[in-house]
């Protein structure tokens, strides 16, 4: 396994090195319009489209190349880990993230630990966006909002107790949208909208994915170069990947809308 991961993050690294990752972000605020923006991801296979034409064959390309490059690491390994063949299925929800979480077991500790804390971590993210956004924008009662919060357990090592991933998210249900104080001490508290002043705060949904985002991405940035030859820095590559991939499709969407460079390079802070 150590063999074949070795030469899976030499590919991997070769792969984020050219991707509009990082550093590299900051060339998309040079461009203008969705052809300049095909010509720059695509220089050799740029396409000349009208208008809608341009931008769905665009954003089919990217997702092809996303799609294309993940799995060319994935096949350098001999016998490939559940946990990476599991990343290239569909979303689905639930049993997707029981799979994922079932799959790390298999994995030794070494193999496991990156990819054990940021799965954790966007899972009970991804819980607490539920919770907040359902209570701000559709008044959802605690009973709805569980509904959607997944109760998943997973564990990082041996020694460790396995906790709730659906922790954060409820313990939220009891905070105040509007009363600031009430989130002191919370986890995921520094992802929250800061008090402005002497205005009044209501918590903000979109502030807090943005961060959290921002957080998860930084986390599998950092975790792929930390945890080298592992199964983990392949799940981080891969997650890499499709932040990417939805980075560049949001830009080209922001595009096809009319913005301007400006506006679209907004759009790419969940990145930086």
């Amino acid at each position: 396994m150590w063999e074949d991961s070795g030469y899976a993050y030499a590919k991997a690294s070769w792969i984020i090195g050219k991707s509009f990752l990082g550093k590299k972000v900051s060339m998309l605020s040079n461009i203008h319009t969705l052809n300049e923006l095909d010509r720059l991801i695509f220089p050799d296979g740029h396409r000349e489209l009208p208008g809608r034409e341009l931008l769905n064959d665009l954003e089919a390309r990217i997702r092809e190349r996303s799609k294309r490059q993940i799995t060319s690491v994935v096949n350098s390994y001999t016998h490939t880990p559940k946990l990476l063949s599991c990343m290239l299925k569909e979303n689905t929800g639930f049993n997707f993230y029981q799979e994922l979480i079932d799959s790390l077991s298999q994995l030794e500790n070494e193999d496991r630990q990156g990819a054990a804390r940021l799965l954790a971590d966007e899972i009970s993210l991804g819980n607490c966006a539920w919770a907040i956004r359902l209570r701000s924008f559709y008044n959802k009662d605690e009973k709805e909002i569980k509904k959607y919060i997944l109760d998943l357990k997973l564990l990082g090592n041996i020694h460790q107790r396995r906790a709730s991933l659906a922790a954060e998210a409820n313990a939220s249900l009891d905070f105040s949208l509007d009363v600031r104080e009430d989130w002191h001490g919370w986890r995921w508290e520094k992802f929250l909208n800061a008090q402005d002043g002497q205005q009044h705060w209501n918590a903000d949904p979109r502030h807090f994915q943005n961060a959290a985002s921002q957080y998860l991405y930084r986390l599998a940035f950092h975790s792929f170069h930390s945890s080298s030859m592992s199964v983990s820095a392949i799940y981080c590559f891969i997650k890499l990947k499709q932040y990417e991939e939805d980075l560049l499709t949001s830009v080209a969407e922001g595009f096809s809308l009319g913005m301007n460079s400006a506006g679209v390079f907004n759009l790419l802070e969940a990145a930086v």
